[in-house]
């Protein structure tokens, strides 16, 4: 990518970003400005940029960029809270060398996710990411859903998203169903993720140590709140 068109990609970043500030519905308003700061936001190129500063020479005034690109789309989010797939890519700022502050996404998720999402939504949060998290590791056009993030939203949002719900005592709402085999549904929060379909509890070499210490941390919290749920994968499948 040339240095002209980097300036050209921050400069729409900044002014979008100062439109956003004056008028906190703008994204909302303007969908088609939200996919074109999607699909810049999941480009390898943005994401190489940022992590390979020794290499590519960053003027210091886009040091910004990762930031400022974030609070946009977290401003969509925040009148958006059912794009799960967003609050997911977000994570993505973590891999950015120059973004000293990140504290505005840590407190969305801390109090609006992890504390303030309703039992539906973390169930919901919860189906969307088993459904990424069978998606090919490597895609030809983004969102690319690496196992490296896949990892970031297990750590950040999934499990302590759990654990929140599970101090709270809402166990038996969120997981849905009766610790009893046969009253189990489909829906039900362990079934789902101990389905070998699903790929989450599999011996498999491809998945990386990052995740799978995410899956053992979900997986023991749920031996330590929900034991009475886990039963052998073949006696909780419907019948069909």
């Amino acid at each position: 990518i040339s240095q002209r068109y980097q300036e050209v990609l921050f400069q729409g970043t900044l002014i979008c970003s100062l439109l956003v500030k004056h008028d906190p519905d703008f994204l909302n308003k303007n969908r088609e400005i939200v996919t074109h700061l999607r699909n810049v936001w999941n480009q390898t190129q943005l994401q190489e940029r940022f992590k390979n500063p020794d290499k590519l020479q960053i003027p210091t005034h886009q040091w910004r960029e990762p930031k400022l690109l974030a609070k946009c789309l977290l401003r969509y989010l925040q009148c958006n809270p059912h794009d799960y797939e967003l609050l997911f890519q977000l994570l993505r700022i973590y891999d950015a060398i120059y973004v000293p502050n990140i504290k505005f996404l840590q407190h969305h998720i801390q109090h609006n996710v992890i504390e303030g999402f309703s039992i539906e939504q973390r169930r919901a949060c919860f189906f969307k990411f088993v459904e990424i998290f069978q998606l090919p590791n490597i895609q030809d056009r983004p969102p690319r859903w690496s196992q490296e993030l896949k990892g970031k939203i297990l750590q950040y949002i999934i499990v302590p998203m759990f654990q929140y719900s599970f101090e709270r005592k809402d166990t038996e709402r969120l997981i849905e169903g009766t610790p009893a085999p046969d009253g189990s549904p489909a829906e039900n929060v362990i079934n789902v993720f101990m389905d070998p379909e699903n790929r989450m509890m599999v011996d498999d070499r491809e998945i990386l140590d990052v995740v799978r210490i995410h899956l053992l941390k979900l997986s023991a919290e749920f031996v330590r709140h929900a034991p009475g749920y886990i039963h052998p994968a073949n006696s909780t499948r419907r019948q069909g």
